[in-house]
């Protein structure tokens, strides 16, 4: 955990932001190799397919903007993991965006960090292997790889203290599959979700050419049984929730 624990200044805006952009060159090259189509009719605003566009495209004020959207919801899950009751380090289970948010965790091994098998840990992995990738030995980085019928077969019930997910992969998930990332959470785990009000849809069920489902995800969240939630409408919004005891 490095993120903000030592202070910020533009030399860590500039640096974050430039590892930001690369990852997204990675992601634009492959989804263009594979001729994905972007328009909105077809994938319905799924930010999995266009935020690589987005990220090598912006401008240097959307770049503070993204890194607004990064760095709130980092604070929060650093100081919840430093803050964290179990010794030997937490379970931790994260999509696969690359931030410096888990970098010492995946050299040291102080927390065990899983990534959801997903598009974006494909681009991930790739960065981290490419000449401006972040580490030194990417070959010995510690973390795992979850597949989505883990999650669903409840292999992994009560076994994660913290999951960290945005928004648009939830979306691209069943009912069902959210349901069961809560039942993975141990009592007292954390769930923090980021991203959470995009266009103010978590508020209002918008009416467009699709469906728009962040307002029955923020819903889903805010009244399930096993949960206790926040939302924070600030920037994005950001969702924290925990696993109520059993």
């Amino acid at each position: 955990m490095r993120l903000l624990s030592s202070g910020w200044d533009d030399a860590d805006f500039s640096a974050t932001m430039d590892r930001f952009s690369d990852w997204g060159a990675i992601g634009n090259e492959m989804t263009t190799l594979a001729a994905a189509d972007k328009r909105l009719l077809a994938v319905q605003e799924n930010e999995s397919v266009q935020i690589f566009d987005f990220i090598v495209t912006s401008s240097p004020e959307w770049r503070e903007v993204m890194f607004y959207m990064i760095a709130l919801p980092m604070l929060v899950i650093e100081t919840a993991t430093k803050l964290s009751w179990q010794s030997g380090g937490l379970n931790i289970l994260s999509h696969g965006v690359d931030t410096p948010l888990w970098d010492d965790d995946m050299v040291t091994g102080a927390n065990n960090v899983h990534f959801l098998n997903e598009f974006e840990l494909h681009v991930s992995e790739t960065f981290w292997q490419s000449a401006d990738g972040p580490f030194d030995d990417p070959a010995n980085l510690k973390y795992s790889v979850v597949d989505h019928d883990e999650v669903l077969d409840g292999s992994l019930d009560g076994y994660f203290n913290m999951i960290v997910m945005p928004l648009h992969r939830m979306q691209d998930y069943s009912y069902e599959m959210v349901n069961k990332l809560v039942d993975s959470l141990a009592p007292g785990g954390l769930l923090i979700c980021r991203n959470m009000a995009p266009r103010n849809f978590s508020y209002y069920q918008p009416m467009f050419l699709h469906a728009y489902p962040e307002h029955d995800y923020s819903r889903l969240l805010a009244d399930h049984p096993d949960l206790t939630s926040r939302h924070m409408s600030w920037g994005n919004g950001l969702v924290v929730a925990y696993k109520n005891a059993e």
